[in-house]
Formats: structure tokens, sequence, C-alpha cells
């Protein structure tokens, strides 16, 4: 009897210590990179419950990760949905309600945090509209703008590899990455893996169809179901074309040790209307266009396959990853931590999500 308890004592040892392992979230972690696919609709991806193949390497990621799946952004546009991204505030707080505008000098951004915790700042834009004359750049040590606009996945990534030799302490990396915005124009043999070969309507990828697009939104005219279709196949095979370049960057990352020492957080800035209710494109705040994917992944795999249903937006993001960090969160925010959520302590969060056009 007596080697029972002293077993069963040993047992609880064991399991309390791994307990105690498995909640030490920030231990491990160093760095904090954040990959921000631009225009991704958070149903035409796999892990999200789409039926084509347009996502297999995030599937994988998501199924080692903790994925939140009702997540927002509160503005369906790029500058408007990255500032609430960066200031943890909504936009009518942070004032930014349309692409192009500048942010004010005063404006806090919680990258200024992430600073004087001792984290190099690193930034990756993909778009002109994320420019640093629009004062996007502000709490960042290093920010590339663009080349040109819009800069292509490989280019961005070809500038990330090398900035990656010149670290050596912690980072905050954001990367931006443009595709699969309009005018949806892949490689044409990833093209071939979700269209019909025999399609010959108007919709060809060029900046015409962008034209075509906004005069349908406002019923100038009309398109086929066959020429909304191949929209929706070229919008796919760009989303499966970025999917195929992140693997990429994740053996990358694997190389330099990053995925051992990285959270690494995968978003989107808002969605897309795919000639639902007769729309194109985005910025017209729809669910379509609010709903984003949004998943965390841990050193270790922590949590790995969790799915979170609560109600979160993209103010949440930061706030999270401080509180991850223990570093102190700013009160005068519209972000709140997720990370009670991420451990199971709660399922409470959001009950409603403000979006102001």
């Amino acid at each position: 009897m007596r080697y029972i308890t002293v077993f069963l004592i040993a047992v609880f040892v064991i399991v309390g210590c791994a307990r105690t392992v498995e909640v030490s979230y920030g231990d491990n972690i160093e760095n904090v990179i954040i990959i921000a696919i631009d225009t991704v609709r958070a149903n035409h991806l796999g892990f999200m419950g789409y039926y084509r193949r347009t996502s297999p390497f995030m599937d994988e990621l998501a199924e080692k990760s903790v994925v939140f799946t009702n997540a927002y952004c509160t503005k369906s546009l790029t500058l408007p949905s990255f500032v609430c991204l960066f200031s943890g505030l909504h936009t009518i707080h942070n004032g930014i309600f349309k692409n192009c505008w500048p942010l004010d000098d005063d404006m806090h951004v919680l990258l200024e945090d992430f600073q004087d915790a001792g984290f190099e700042t690193i930034g990756f834009a993909a778009s002109g509209i994320m420019n640093s004359k629009y004062g996007i750049d502000k709490g960042f040590d290093y920010y590339a703008d663009p080349l040109h606009h819009p800069q292509e996945f490989s280019l961005t990534i070809d500038l990330v590899k090398e900035k990656l030799e010149e670290v050596h302490g912690p980072m905050f990396l954001w990367i931006h990455i443009w595709e699969p915005h309009v005018p949806y124009n892949p490689d044409p043999e990833v093209l071939s893996l979700f269209a019909d070969p025999e399609y010959n309507g108007i919709v060809d990828g060029s900046e015409e169809s962008v034209n075509l697009f906004d005069a349908y939104t406002l019923r100038r005219i009309e398109l086929t179901e066959a020429d909304i279709q191949h929209a929706i196949d070229r919008y796919d095979a760009e989303i499966r074309w970025v999917d195929d370049q992140l693997r990429g960057l994740f053996d990358h990352f694997e190389q330099l040790g990053l995925i051992d020492n990285s959270l690494i957080i995968v978003l989107s800035d808002h969605g897309e209307s795919l000639g639902d209710d007769h729309i194109f494109n985005h910025r017209r705040d729809r669910e379509v266009e609010l709903h984003i994917p949004l998943m965390f992944h841990f050193p270790g795999d922590l949590r790995a396959g969790r799915r979170i249903p609560a109600l979160t937006e993209n103010t949440d993001i930061l706030p999270t990853v401080m509180d991850i960090l223990n570093m102190p969160i700013p009160e005068d925010i519209d972000g709140m931590s997720l990370f009670p959520l991420i451990t199971g302590e709660t399922t409470e969060h959001r009950d409603k999500l403000l979006s102001v056009g």
C-alpha cells in the first residue's frame, strides 16, 4: 500500500510539473512574427471549412496552432485595418477611416511598447497603401516600403531573408503579403488547378477586370455565372500560390531556428466579396469582408488544434501578445487580451463587433 501511495504521489508530481510547463506560454518566446495576408476571405481556407485545396500548408499549420474561428477586422480597408491592429484602437478612436489617410503624430501604437521591452521592430509592406509616408511605420525600427505597387510576395520574402541575417536580438517582425488582392492574377500553373480550361469570357486578371467588377457592383453591367466562377477560381488560385510560398518561408524560419522560439501569428487584414449580393472587391464592411482567418502558433505546438469560437477582433491581437509575454497592456485601448481564451480560463469575450463606415 505504501508503494502505491508513493507511486501516486510521483504521478501527481510529474503531472503537476507537466502542467506547469504547459501553461508557461511565454517562456520560450524570443520573437513575435506576424504574417498578414491581404484580402483573404476566411471561408475560402480549408481549415475554415472550404471544400477546395486552397490552403494545404496553412491547414497543416492550423492543426499545430490555436485558431480563432470568429475573428473579424474592424474595417475592410488595408490601412485602417492595420492601424487598428497596431494601435489596439477602433477607427472611431484612431481616426483612420480610409486608405491613404495619415496617422496623427500623437497616436500611440503598441509597437512602441515592444520597442521599450527590448524588441527590434521590423516591418515589410507589400503595397503603396502601406507606405511610410502615411505614418504607418510609427513604432518600427526598420520599415521596408514596397518597391512598387503592388509588390509580389517573392520580392518581399527576398528582402525578409536578407534582413533576418542582420537581426541578433529579440524581434517583432511584421510581413505584409499583397495577394490575393484584385485583379486576381495568379501563376498560370496554379490557376490550372482551379479554373475551367474552356473558359473564354471577359475576366482575365488584368486591371480591366477590376473595372468590370466595379461596374458589376454598381449594376452597370452583368456578368455571367461562368465569369463570376472564373473570378472565384482566380482568387482561389492566388490563395494557393501564397500558401505554397508560405511553406517555403516557414522552411527558412525552421533553418534559422525561429519556429522553436517565436510566437507566429497568421491573419488577414480583411476579406472579400466575390459576387455575393452583386458585389465584388471590399470596402463595404460586409460579413464576408470583415471575417478574417486568425491563428497563433506557439513554440512546441502548444495548444495544438485548439479552435476557439468566441467573437474576436483585430484590435485584440497585440494586447494578447503583450499578455502572453507578461507586458503591461495600456488601459486606454479597445483591444482585449485573448490569452484567457487560449488557456481555457474563460470562454467569454466580446458579444458585439464595432465597425464604423
